[in-house]
């Protein structure tokens, strides 16, 4: 009887600490990235998010052909996967200030230079929309596409208030793990959303 409770108690501890020392090499492993300049390019939303979830889960490219239009698709870059469902994970580099108006255009004024472009939200609708569609021909009913937008320089201002999905690249890591935690896809429907994905001809 005492040898059951110490190997529970041992493993009780172990879970624990193996559970504070993944936080804590994860923060670090990011926090390294963050801090190399080379590192800021199109691979951060997927190295990032790879610091949390399986290989399996998360897409450097995917290419959605639009129904219905011959030769048409969607082109995105880094998708993830996790129990709250699909993620579309764009970046914004360069701190300043960006002019996120939710009802038009956002500019983002930064060294001198203004780089004007769609709301990001709205412009991913489309690309939403066929993910969900997708998944319905897949038998994924409940499994939904998202956007995430991150920006790599802290210092960034904005002028309206942030969206939910406009988060800092270093709180890109932990928001993936608490959807993870929260979400109510099973594994087995996560799994199928990554062979839609791999395999979105076939449907």
């Amino acid at each position: 009887m005492l040898y059951l409770v110490a190997a529970a108690t041992l493993a009780v501890c172990y879970l624990i600490l193996s559970r504070i020392f993944e936080r804590l090499f994860t923060k670090r492993y990011c926090a390294e990235i963050l801090g190399d300049q080379s590192s800021l390019n199109a691979s951060l939303p997927s190295r990032l998010s790879l610091s949390v979830l399986p290989r399996s889960r998360v897409f450097r490219s995917v290419t959605l052909p639009i129904p219905s239009r011959d030769g048409e698709e969607i082109q995105l870059g880094t998708v993830a996967v996790n129990r709250s469902g699909i993620f579309i994970i764009c970046q914004i580099n360069g701190g300043g200030i960006l002019e996120n108006d939710p009802s038009g255009k956002w500019k983002h004024i930064f060294s001198g230079r203004c780089a004007e472009y769609e709301n990001p939200f709205k412009a991913q609708q489309g690309a939403r929309d066929l993910i969900s569609y997708y998944a319905d021909a897949a038998g994924l009913g409940d499994v939904r596409a998202h956007s995430l937008i991150i920006y790599t320089d802290p210092s960034l201002r904005f002028t309206y208030q942030k969206p939910r999905g406009l988060i800092s690249a270093s709180e890109l890591p932990s928001m993936m793990s608490r959807l993870e935690k929260r979400g109510r896809l099973s594994l087995k429907e996560v799994h199928a959303a990554c062979k839609m994905l791999r395999n979105v001809d076939a449907y």
